[in-house]
């Protein structure tokens, strides 16, 4: 039970957020536009995202094999296959004759209901670090810029581990701020949600509990230490018993390859340039990754000083290149807020940790992708939303003191001037976050319903980039998928070498002596990519499915 106060402490200040009805209006307009958003990106999505597949494929053996032994041997955590798994139960009855298309349209209406329900614990992070305006534009900005709105209309794990994530730094931020023994073992569950989904949700509670160790040193914020260790069990217990089962079944704390790549030794680290197992960036214009092809043999400071460069880039585009501005600039422009929330410390600790974690994955795995800043994006919108308003606001002021006559004109008030600011801020970006997913590989998708057609069900699909095979239905096939009369190898000509796929040789090897292919093209810029397919008259042996 939280502890009773007769009255709030006077170090927090008086304007702490509470719901209202105005609040619940707000969250409504945001959940209304945001299916609108999600609504029009899954009807133009034309491909679903390479990673998708994967996950599409472990949430298919969840379903169809025994999950004990499925989850321990998956590369993902299970949160988001287990929500593909859930949407895909309505999706294969609206779409009964194409199990890939009903599959995807599955995994793409999980991330999308996930990116609605995302508007509430995104509205309340901002409306307590600021207010109710602020948390309104930062959710729209969020949800309409580039990198964070097309990632939460893909069938990609981001946008159920955003609402979790999102949700346990809401309840950290009210925890932190009252006490709340309630509030601390939310949080705790949420930040367990979140690491059921990627394993950096861990992060949040741990963030959460460094903070309010941290707030003992400050005079206005300390604490007795009895209620201090209560709260940090109450958020152990929390993470433990939501989170922990899992952390027993497989045996550690995560099975994903990145994380695992970086904390073991260097001898067992991938190559350079070699991309994680199932951890493909898909394309299109606003997703994409980052690899080194530099000399492994070479200076240690050449990659160090590219993975500080490739950072540089990444967060530019996460960004849109322009709002990690106004995100700096509300840092030490509303810098009391770390003086009044002590919730804002939280935010910044995690950001900073997530930074450098990313600058380790860059130099010891050789990979950087704009969806690994995604919560320090989320994070940055609301620092950003608050420096366009107050920026706006200052301007309208400056311009009413200059010119005396314009006072009183409706176009004049500072109201007007921010929401105006900020309606260009989230208006401006939607040109390329509403483009159709994956245009580019339309291509691979006509390859493999062709393949579905053409092609025995004994017949091997030698596929490196996995878009054919899954559009063949290859992937919801039970047992060996080895070849045993003919087999057919997909490849592309122009646009990506996609040098960082590793079976890509081997696929060109084998179809280099055969001539038989059909063609199917693909829009890839200003030019046409080719989706070929070879049919070799003799067996291929592939890999089976794993």
């Amino acid at each position: 039970m939280d502890e009773p106060r007769t009255s709030p402490p006077p170090e927090f200040p008086a304007e702490a957020h509470r719901w209202g009805v105005i609040d619940l209006r707000l969250v409504a307009l945001l959940a209304l536009l945001t299916v609108g958003l999600r609504a029009y990106q899954l009807r133009t999505t034309e491909v679903t995202a390479r990673d998708s597949i994967g996950y599409i494929h472990i949430a298919w053996r969840l379903e169809h094999g025994d999950w004990r032994q499925v989850i321990p041997d998956s590369p993902q955590h299970p949160g988001y296959p287990v929500a593909v798994l859930a949407a895909s139960l309505p999706a294969r009855l609206m779409f009964p004759d194409d199990l890939p298309y009903a599959m995807q349209f599955g995994a793409q209406l999980a991330s999308a209901a996930a990116s609605v329900l995302l508007t509430i614990p995104l509205f309340w992070l901002g409306a307590q670090l600021f207010n109710r305006r602020i948390g309104f534009w930062a959710v729209l900005l969020f949800q309409c810029l580039p990198c964070s709105g097309r990632i939460m209309a893909d069938g990609l794990s981001e946008s159920v581990f955003l609402l979790f994530a999102a949700t346990a730094l809401a309840l950290a931020m009210y925890a932190l701020r009252s006490g709340s023994l309630v509030g601390f073992g939310c949080a705790g569950a949420a930040g367990a949600l979140a690491y059921l989904t990627r394993p950096e949700g861990l992060l949040i509670p741990a963030v959460a509990a460094v903070t309010l160790l941290g707030m003992q040193a400050v005079g206005r914020w300390r604490r007795p230490w009895l209620a201090v260790l209560s709260r940090l069990a109450v958020l152990t217990c929390a993470v433990l018993i939501v989170g922990g089962p899992y952390m027993v079944l497989i045996g550690g704390l995560t099975k994903k390859n990145t994380a695992k790549q970086v904390v073991e030794t260097e001898s067992t680290r991938l190559s350079p340039g070699a991309a994680p197992a199932n951890e493909e960036i898909s394309g299109g214009p606003t997703l994409f990754g980052v690899w080194w092809y530099g000399n492994s043999n070479g200076p240690s400071g050449g990659k160090q000083l590219w993975a500080l460069t490739t950072m540089a880039e990444v967060f530019a585009k996460a960004f849109f290149y322009v709002f990690w501005v106004p995100a700096l600039a509300g840092l030490v422009w509303f810098r009391d807020r770390f003086r009044v929330v002590p919730g804002a410390w939280m935010l910044l600790l995690l950001c900073l940790v997530i930074a450098g974690l990313l600058y380790r994955v860059a130099s010891i795995m050789g990979y950087l992708s704009d969806r690994h800043t995604i919560l320090i994006l989320l994070c940055g919108a609301v620092w950003a939303t608050a420096a366009l308003d107050g920026a706006a606001r200052g301007l309208a002021g400056t311009l009413v003191r200059r010119k005396p006559r314009l006072a009183g004109r409706w176009w004049t008030a500072p109201a007007v001037w921010a929401a105006g600011l900020l309606f260009a801020a989230v208006v401006g970006p939607l040109a390329l976050t509403l483009q159709p997913l994956h245009g580019d590989r339309v291509g691979f998708r006509e390859a493999g319903r062709w393949l579905a057609g053409q092609a025995n069900a004994d017949d091997g699909v030698f596929d490196p980039f996995g878009w054919a095979g899954y559009y063949a239905g290859r992937y919801f096939r039970q047992g060996d998928t080895t070849s045993t009369s003919c087999s057919y190898v997909v490849l592309e000509e122009g646009g990506s070498h996609h040098s960082h796929l590793v079976t890509v040789p081997e696929a060109e090897a084998a179809a280099r002596a055969f001539d038989r292919k059909w063609e199917f093209l693909a829009p890839r810029g200003k030019e046409m990519a080719k989706v070929i397919i070879y049919h070799l008259p003799v067996p291929w042996m592939t890999k089976p499915l794993p």
